[in-house]
Formats: C-alpha cells, sequence, structure tokens
C-alpha cells in the first residue's frame, strides 16, 4: 500500500471556499483541483494494485521488476540505480529485492568489475512473469486512458508535468496564519 492517503469523503469547491474566507490568500479552487488530482491517482493506484495482485505483485514489487526488465535488461541495475530511479531509500529497494528473489524473479550477482557491488537481473521465472503480467496490465491502462481523446492525453501530460515541475514549492516554508489573512499579496 502506498503512503498515499487521502480521505473519501473531500470537501467541495463550496465548502472548502467557506473554509478559507478568512484568508484571501488561498485560492479554493487551487485546493480543490489538488484535493481531486491526489483522489484520482490515490483511486488509479488502488485498482492497479488491485490488477497486479492477480500475478501476486505489488505495485513495489511491479515498478522494481520493471527497472530490472527493462532498465538492466542488458547488463543488470545496481539496487542503488533502482533506488535512484524509484525515488526511495535503498532499504526500502532491498525489501523488494529480497522479495523478489525470494520468488526467483530476480538474482544478485556481484560484479566482475568490482566485488563490492552488485548487480540485478532477471531470471527465466522472473521474464516469464514479466511477459505474462505486463501486457494485460498495459492493455488495462490503455482501456482506462481511453475515456480520454488523443489530444486530452497529451494535454494532461503537459499539465502534470508543469505541476510535477512546481511540486518542490509544496514543501517550501509555510507562512503563518496570520500572514494569510492579510489582503495583500505576499
Amino acid at each position: 500500500m502506498s503512503d498515499l492517503l487521502v480521505p473519501k469523503d473531500l470537501p467541495s469547491l463550496d465548502e472548502i471556499s467557506k473554509q478559507i474566507t478568512d484568508y484571501p490568500q488561498l485560492d479554493a479552487l487551487a485546493i480543490f483541483t489538488m484535493n481531486e488530482l491526489l483522489r484520482t491517482a490515490r483511486s488509479l493506484e488502488l485498482e492497479l494494485e488491485k490488477e497486479l495482485s492477480a500475478h501476486n505483485l505489488t505495485m513495489g514489487r511491479h515498478v522494481t521488476l520493471w527497472c530490472v526488465a527493462v532498465l538492466g535488461a542488458d547488463e543488470g541495475i545496481t539496487p542503488a540505480e533502482i533506488s535512484d530511479q524509484l525515488g526511495v531509500t535503498r532499504a526500502t529497494v532491498t525489501g523488494l529485492l529480497d522479495a523478489l528473489e525470494k520468488e526467483k524473479l530476480i538474482l544478485r550477482q556481484r560484479r566482475e568489475d568490482d566485488r563490492r557491488k552488485v548487480s540485478v537481473f532477471l531470471t527465466a521465472k522472473g521474464l516469464k512473469k514479466v511477459e505474462q503480467a505486463y501486457p494485460p496490465h498495459y492493455y488495462n491502462i490503455t482501456r482506462a486512458m481511453q475515456v480520454l481523446s488523443k489530444d486530452e492525453r497529451m494535454q494532461l501530460i503537459g499539465l502534470l508535468r508543469r505541476l510535477r515541475a512546481a511540486a518542490p514549492i509544496l514543501s517550501t516554508p509555510a507562512v503563518d496564519s496570520e500572514t494569510l489573512k492579510m489582503k495583500t499579496a505576499i
């Protein structure tokens, strides 16, 4: 399960507008849009998890297996590279690799050029899992995305990229509540 927890019953745009009346610096539509984005992301993730579970995969195992299958296809991939790719700790990747190795889907080998480093490879069983699980998975994604036209999907990609570029703003130090009550822009 993801760390993304979103309440099922989020406030409506009108409810948010009422909640922030004392704060003219805040934008109810921006807050509502973020809530919808997070709710949608969580909903999509839950449905993907259900589908992947039919193949005994979690989202974490799936993306780790993808890294090994695609990014490490030729020369393997190190756990550090997987960690960097997924934006998670090396300890998290170690746990995911342990689970995949226990199922004999991957193999960890010491590198010949540097015995301190380990490369991860798909096993034959791992390749079979990828060949069985991924096409139906991608088919379901294709079907779900068909609710949007090609132009809408391209527009959505552009919008999501702009939002992703603005994401660091969310972790910058916030101003205090009293400052947000001021009528002039900060």
